[in-house]
């Protein structure tokens, strides 16, 4: 390892069949810092803009998610380390590796709490109701009460947040393990399939309000970038079939005012001073603006390593996120470009061979990034997990825009023809 090293950067990333891809020219641009990727044998990414002969990007590759552990990246750190003093910063990148990346930084002293406010949605709405935010009802599921009373229990979690009511999983993300639920019949039967299910949920009151997605730039608490996008539908949709997707709002639209308020004051209360980049989600309402949830990372659904936001505001992202915790000196610089979406097509319902790609005509440039291909087998919908592709859309016209991006929404699917056997 080169002498002329002077810091360490320890990246956390653990999303399978969600390409990363990192630009080494930026993240290195100290020419002291190294930079160590934790990942599994399962994740694809690219690292760009390399240099060979610096060596700046070290990869450290485990079989599985499961094996990125806490005590797996502390003894890699001291190995790395092998007894210099030298500063190191350890940041994740995906969804499921903030919570670990917290009680690492916790353990080293690089923090002063862990990241569970970032990741378990009872504990994100306490945060955001104790900073004056309206979040909506929700209800904590207690499967031992549910087998212990029954339809008194389900009585009480009714009233708690009425119905319909959206039931998922508190720590987990990309709409894995959601449902809505509409009927007293239906939460009963959901809670018996779920009698012996570990796993931690809570009901969350329904609101059938657009979602907002606000992704901000945070250094030393002050919120520098934030961008505010408008979903298509929630991202949990993916698993029923449907094509999902975001676009930006336009840059003078009095609600991205409104919006950007509110996620500075969120992101000055949920990192305390701290620095990265939050991925916001919130309602509209004809009353108010409601938090949904915030993560301590990077959009998720492929967004992050994805043109969009380079095409919209010349802003990269997970380049972002690190230099942020990194260097206190160092804050974006966003230039207006064009107006962008989004779009990401699932696998279909069923199982089969491609026969073709259904498109629609669209008036606006399109880069398009497909994971399956004519004349090969389609498994079954996964949703973010693996999807079937994902659609990058951007004009200088903003209505060119959202009419092609409803086109993808509404005509773009996958047609499948059986396997032969």
């Amino acid at each position: 390892m080169s002498d002329d090293i002077s810091s360490l950067v320890f990246l956390v990333y653990a999303r399978s069949h969600v390409r990363l891809e990192l630009d080494e020219a930026l993240l290195t641009a100290n020419a002291g810092r190294q930079i160590h990727l934790i990942t599994t044998e399962t994740v694809t990414f690219a690292i760009q803009n390399g240099d060979p002969e610096r060596a700046r990007v070290v990869v450290h590759r485990y079989r599985d998610r499961t094996d990125i552990t806490e005590g797996e990246v502390h003894d890699l750190i001291a190995r790395v380390l092998d007894g210099r003093e030298l500063p190191i910063h350890v940041t994740s990148l995906s969804e499921s590796t903030v919570e670990l990346v917290g009680r690492v930084n916790l353990r080293l002293g690089l923090a002063e709490r862990d990241y569970g406010h970032f990741v378990h949605k009872d504990r994100m709405k306490q945060e955001a109701a104790a900073l004056g935010v309206r979040t909506p009802r929700y209800h904590v599921w207690d499967r031992r009460r549910f087998l212990d009373e029954g339809p008194a229990y389900l009585k009480e979690v009714m009233s708690d947040v009425g119905l319909p009511c959206f039931v998922k999983p508190t720590n987990l993300y990309g709409g894995i393990g959601t449902r809505m639920l509409e009927t007293r019949q239906a939460i009963h039967d959901w809670a018996l399939q779920r009698r012996y299910d570990a796993q931690r949920y809570e009901c969350d009151e329904y609101i059938d309000w657009p979602i907002y997605q606000c992704d901000s730039i945070v250094c030393q608490g002050v919120t520098e970038f934030c961008q505010v996008s408008v979903g298509s539908r929630p991202w949990a949709d993916i698993y029923g079939g449907h094509n999902v997707g975001i676009r930006t709002l336009h840059p003078d639209d009095p609600l991205r005012a409104r919006l950007t308020a509110v996620a500075e004051r969120i992101n000055a209360g949920f990192l305390n001073g701290g620095s990265g980049v939050t991925c916001l989600e919130l309602f509209v309402t004809a009353e108010d603006v409601v938090f949904l949830e915030i993560g301590y990372r990077p959009a998720g659904a492929g967004m992050a390593s994805s043109p969009y936001y380079r095409q919209s505001q010349n802003v990269h992202l997970n380049e972002a996120h690190v230099l942020a915790q990194v260097d206190p000196t160092w804050r974006p610089r966003p230039t207006f470009r064009s107006h962008v979406a989004w779009v990401v097509v699932p696998q279909p319902m069923g199982e089969g061979v491609l026969a073709r790609i259904v498109m629609p005509s669209l008036d606006c440039q399109t880069q398009m990034y497909w994971n399956v291909d004519v004349g090969s087998p389609v498994g079954a919908n996964a949703g973010l997990d693996r999807y079937a592709g994902a659609f990058l859309l951007w004009s200088d016209c903003y209505t060119s825009l959202t009419e092609s991006y409803q086109r993808v929404l509404d005509e773009c699917r996958l047609e499948l023809v059986a396997a032969h056997v």
